[in-house]
């Protein structure tokens, strides 16, 4: 009980003393969605979870460069599908892969939009992506070269060059909220485990939403005005 008063008396001590510093460094942590589209499904249908963490770098009130990590995976299934090149025996490739992923790369957000705390933003980036298909009993499709056309290999590392759009609501003090939504854009054609048996020409994609809970990492001094000595609002955003 002793504890819990003093934190309840110390925290607008707390809160104060971080009203005088402005945050340059954040931190988003939060939950996100993914739907894929691939050769087993031409547009975004289903959908599965992710784990999000981004360490964000303000580099004054329009330009921060972002460090991004996401744990997530996709769904990929038509019960139907079938692919038809006349040879015989019929190609085989697989009609469902569940597909989980690693990713992380670096961008660059431009905030177009500020005002009263919220700022809405655009970003683009580049990264590095591991992902790893499995069938219904859970076993590796990479390994099942029947699913295939003969001779046909993939690697399961590939780029990305992610595109979003954002907003976010920051309070002074530096914490607040995040929700953003855009496209992995992987250079690969493999999430699904398919591609020579494919009737998608493009690469497959990711749709990602996320929601995150933003927290400052650091702050500096807030600027005093030269006429009347006070200090100046925050500029920066995440």
């Amino acid at each position: 009980m002793h504890k819990l008063l003093l934190i309840l008396f110390s925290l607008p001590v707390f809160l104060g003393a971080q009203e005088s510093k402005k945050p340059t460094r954040y931190l988003e942590l939060g939950l996100g969605a993914n739907s894929y589209k691939g050769d087993l499904s031409h547009q975004y249908s289903k959908w599965k979870g992710s784990l999000n963490a981004t360490v964000v770098n303000s580099f004054g009130k329009r330009l921060s460069g972002t460090f991004n990590f996401q744990w997530g995976g996709i769904t990929a299934q038509n019960a139907t599908y079938q692919f038809d090149d006349l040879s015989n025996p019929q190609p085989s490739p697989n009609k469902f892969a569940n597909t989980t992923f690693l990713s992380l790369h670096y961008g660059l957000r431009l905030n177009f939009l500020r005002k009263n705390g919220f700022s809405a933003y655009v970003s683009q980036g580049i990264g590095l992506f591991r992902f790893l298909p499995k069938d219904d009993n859970d076993q590796k499709l990479q390994s099942q070269l029947n699913t295939r056309k003969e001779g046909e290999e993939y690697s399961n590392l590939a780029f990305y060059f992610p595109t979003s759009l954002g907003i976010t609501y920051v309070l002074p003090q530096g914490y607040g909220i995040s929700l953003q939504g855009g496209w992995m854009n992987t250079n690969t054609d493999y999430l699904d485990n398919i591609s020579l048996w494919g009737t998608k020409d493009k690469n497959d994609n990711i749709l990602c939403y996320k929601l995150s809970f933003v927290t400052p990492l650091s702050f500096k001094d807030k600027v005093k005005s030269k006429t009347s000595g006070t200090t100046k609002p925050s500029n920066t955003a995440p």
